[in-house]
């Protein structure tokens, strides 16, 4: 059976412990020198490689943990809103993109990023994706985004079920947007002009189309 990172780097770490004074700080501090390929120093290298690996490959995990929380929560929402729609009561395929929507909200991943989710029991819906799509991938105007905290303590504390990008500017359902930052943090925002036009949303891991709501 072949050894986990994390298994190697354990056996290393107990091996060097006692005999490297400050191990953990050298480890996180370590830069690769020409001592780097001598005794002890080699084994440091290999224990820095090995620790930002393992860090990298969890951030991965986490990723695609909240990428299947928030498009977890469209499906939830479309089963809530619209029972008796099959299209849309599991994720459906547009081409090799993975798609969830709840009819406020489309969100699509990019091809040959998939997450664990329930399938819809028609997946009809995934020849009108780019019918969807195709109008917002032009739009020019940026948007300022909240941070993901900003807009949790707004539903949490506020009650406030919307989010109000300012003035004669659109407003949108605080929970979707939440669950969109969720799947992309790195979200950026775009919108056309109308307020009650749907507005685009990308980031590194694919894109979506939100719903407004009408201005009160």
């Amino acid at each position: 059976m072949a050894l986990t990172k994390s298994a190697i780097y354990k056996t290393v770490y107990d091996y060097l412990f006692y005999d490297v004074e400050n191990l953990d700080k050298m480890i996180d501090t370590w830069k690769d020198s020409r001592e780097t390929k001598l005794g002890t120093g080699s084994l440091i290298s290999l224990l820095s490689k090995l620790k930002s690996d393992i860090r990298e490959e969890n951030n991965k995990g986490n990723g695609k943990a909240n990428i299947a929380k928030g498009m977890n929560a469209v499906i939830k929402n479309s089963i809530k809103f619209h029972p008796w729609n099959k299209q849309l009561n599991g994720y459906f395929m547009s081409g090799e993109q993975q798609c969830v929507s709840d009819g406020f909200r489309v969100i699509r991943l990019k091809e040959g990023i998939k997450v664990e989710l329930q399938a819809a029991d028609d997946q009809g819906a995934g020849n009108k994706v780019w019918d969807w799509m195709r109008g917002v991938l032009s739009y020019e105007k940026k948007l300022s985004l909240p941070t993901i905290g900003e807009l949790k303590t707004q539903i949490k504390i506020t009650k406030d079920a919307r989010y109000v990008f300012g003035d004669d500017l659109p407003e949108v359902n605080a929970q979707y947007l939440l669950d969109f930052l969720t799947v992309f943090p790195d979200a950026e925002v775009y919108w056309d002009g109308n307020v009650l036009a749907p507005i685009y949303i990308k980031g590194e891991q694919g894109d979506g189309i939100l719903l407004p709501i009408k201005k009160r």
